[in-house]
C-alpha cells in the first residue's frame, strides 16, 4: 500500500528571499496589527470601566 506524501517536494533551485517575502502586504499585516491592538484597548478600558463601576456601586451600598 502506497503512502501518501506529508509535504511537498522542496525546489530544485534556490529560492531568493526578496521573492518571498514580496509577496507579504505589509500594508496588511500593519492594519491587522493596528486592528488586534484597537480591539486590545478597547476590552481592556471596557473591563476597567465595568469593574470601576462595580467597586463605586460596592462602595455607596
Amino acid at each position: 500500500m502506497a503512502v501518501a506524501p506529508t509535504s511537498a517536494p522542496l525546489p530544485n533551485a534556490p529560492v531568493d528571499i526578496d521573492e518571498v517575502t514580496s509577496a507579504f502586504s505589509l500594508a496588511a499585516i500593519r492594519s491587522a496589527c493596528l486592528f488586534g491592538a484597537g480591539l486590545t484597548l478597547t476590552i481592556f478600558l471596557f473591563v476597567g470601566a465595568l469593574l470601576l463601576i462595580r467597586r463605586v456601586l460596592r462602595q455607596m451600598l
